[in-house]
């Protein structure tokens, strides 16, 4: 007998009742093939919708961090980041597996890892790269086309109380390199069917000598096929010419993201048969006898799929206390607003002050947008009445908010209300910012902040952050429920219109509007400026820094909105602004 074999009582230890047992059981295979078909709660169909938990994670700087963020300026320049995949059975597969363990015969398993390995480098010295694999039931095989020179693997360790194998695998840089293509790792596996000492190896693998063993699964339980199953890669860094691309508050900020899959399946003997091991060999080389339940593509079961996990690399300005990033990269434009013109916005108080740090109302911000509308989006969605009850015709916000309900822009509370005069989030403000790229971007990221996941806004903050409307604090927060100030608006209108101003590209301040309370000096200079001042300019591209050719009139909003109001609404439409209070959205 062999270290390590695990024992149960069984017909026989040889094959001489083989041929014998094989007839006997012709009907019983088939009777059990149709149980198998037909199987009650627990088994085969049940297995199938519920297969495994499949997760990445991320150690980032040394600490477990599903969506981590990177800023350059307060982390300094080195980011250390590890991955490992971790495919959990389900207690329903697990079941599953525990009635069928005396059959189990083998399992072809491949974990996929999509890492960006274009950014990151291997931290170990030299040519040689160590992962570790650990399963109570899988080990490593050697991959297809692959020499034991460039991709190897050794058992380091079984623990008999966990039961647990835990394997080095090693492979070559220079191997990845040309297989691990555009970041797809792939690892193959296969199901350990005999173990004694040393030596631990797949059905088709068994010595000769070990013919009349037990399989190794015959005292399995549950609680052994749900021990998680971890392929953990080697340790990685981003490369430092690829950091360096990072520059201070641009849109050269580069989201990592990593994910994966495995594919694969089991495979059992349909039939109750002797249980030693060379018996079982030659059942499994029958295909009338074997059944697999196959998981991946073109097969019976859906891929496990997993998680995806993102660590975001910025460089934040020093002095911002919340950094907008005011030159947005994002390609894509705002399919109903105005971003040829540059006209200004946002007009002073009576005191001829801008007070970039006041207070914005959900009133004000709807009027921006609804100004900076398109005139043939502002005809197709124009509305003088809405459905909520603080909301009246004859209120100066009246038409904005009507017209930008109608476009599915903005909307109110469950109680029926808008709240107009209350301040906005900056969670809400993101929401309509995006809601302009509805239809030009894709709806699937990961998280870009620590502390929005799970909530309603959750996906329109991730979409602003892909667009480079909105950023975070240097802590890696959103602070997604703080009430958002004028500089903070005049900077994600900004970015949403996509306008990127420059200190350098601006008129002189003899011909500017400027304001007292507005410093050079200030993180939102360039931005109140923009907001503040009608003008011609010229550039590159919409993502170029701008030059300022010409300064413009100060549109009259008033006048412009009366008069659209007039001439496509029926009698006493209301207002759009009443000229009365200076705020930061009024004539």
């Amino acid at each position: 007998m062999y270290e390590g074999e695990f024992r149960m009582n069984h017909w026989t230890n040889g094959k001489r009742w083989l041929s014998f047992a094989l007839a006997m059981t012709m009907l019983l295979s088939l009777l059990c093939v149709s149980a198998s078909a037909n199987a009650p709660s627990g088994s085969l169909e049940e297995a199938k919708a519920s297969l495994a938990d499949v997760t990445i994670t991320q150690t980032y700087n040394t600490k477990p961090a599903a969506n981590a963020v990177h800023d350059y300026r307060t982390d300094g320049s080195d980011v250390f980041v590890t991955y490992a995949a971790e495919l959990r059975m389900t207690d329903v597969m697990a079941e599953y597996l525990t009635m069928r363990q005396t059959q189990l015969c083998k399992a072809d398993f491949n974990v996929k890892m999509n890492v960006e390995l274009d950014w990151l480098d291997w931290t170990a010295a030299g040519n040689q790269l160590t992962f570790t694999f650990q399963s109570t039931f899988l080990k490593p095989v050697q991959p297809a086309g692959s020499t034991a020179a460039d991709y190897s693997f050794k058992l380091r360790n079984y623990d008999k109380e966990t039961k647990y194998f835990i394997y080095d695998i090693t492979a070559t840089k220079s191997w990845i390199a040309a297989n691990w293509k555009n970041g797809a790792v792939s690892v193959p596996m296969e199901l350990i069917y005999f173990h004694a000492g040393d030596t631990v190896c797949g059905i088709e693998s068994v010595p000769a000598s070990a013919s009349g063993a037990q399989g190794m699964f015959w005292n399995y339980t549950a609680a052994d096929w749900v021990k998680p199953i971890t392929l953990t890669l080697a340790g990685l860094k981003v490369r430092a010419d690829k950091a360096a691309t990072v520059t201070e508050n641009t849109a050269t900020w580069k989201t990592l993201r990593a994910s994966g899959t495995v594919e694969g399946g089991f495979t059992y003997i349909t039939v109750d048969v002797p249980s030693n091991v060379g018996n079982a060999a030659e059942l499994a080389a029958n295909k009338e006898y074997v059944k697999t339940l196959a998981f991946g593509n073109d097969a019976d079961i859906t891929e496990w799929k997993s998680n995806e996990v993102t660590l975001l690399l910025k460089r934040s300005s020093a002095s911002a206390p919340v950094v907008p990033n005011p030159n947005p990269g994002g390609s894509k434009e705002p399919s109903d607003l105005n971003i040829t013109d540059h006209f200004a916005y946002v007009i002073g108080y009576p005191d001829g002050t801008v007070r970039p740090d006041g207070n914005v109302t959900r009133a004000e911000v709807a009027t921006i947008f609804f100004r900076m509308l398109k005139d043939d989006a502002r005809e197709k969605y124009w509305k003088t009445d809405n459905r909520y009850s603080d909301v009246k015709s004859t209120d100066w916000y009246n038409n904005a908010i009507s017209t930008l309900s109608n476009m599915g822009i903005i909307d109110g509370y469950p109680d029926g209300t808008f709240r107009p005069n209350a301040g906005i989030t900056r969670a809400e403000f993101a929401k309509i910012a995006v809601s302009f790229f509805k239809d030009n971007v894709r709806e699937t990221i990961g998280d870009r902040f620590s502390d929005i996941h799970g909530k309603w806004y959750t996906e329109y903050v991730n979409l602003a952050n892909e667009l480079a409307i909105v950023n975070g604090y240097p802590d890696g927060t959103f602070r997604p429920d703080n009430k958002i100030i004028r500089a903070e608006s005049m900077t994600i209108v900004n970015n949403t219109l996509r306008r990127t101003p420059c200190k350098e590209g601006l008129l002189p301040v003899s011909v500017m509007i400027t304001w007292p309370d507005n410093a050079a000096s200030a993180w939102y200079y360039e931005a109140v400026q923009e907001a503040t001042n009608s003008h011609e300019y010229s550039r590159a591209s919409t993502t170029a820094k701008e030059q300022w050719t010409k300064l413009l009139p100060v549109r009259d909003w008033a006048a412009f909105e009366r008069a659209w109001s007039t001439a496509n609404s029926a009698a006493n439409p209301g207002n759009v602004v009443d000229g009365q209070d200076g705020n930061l959205n009024k004539n």
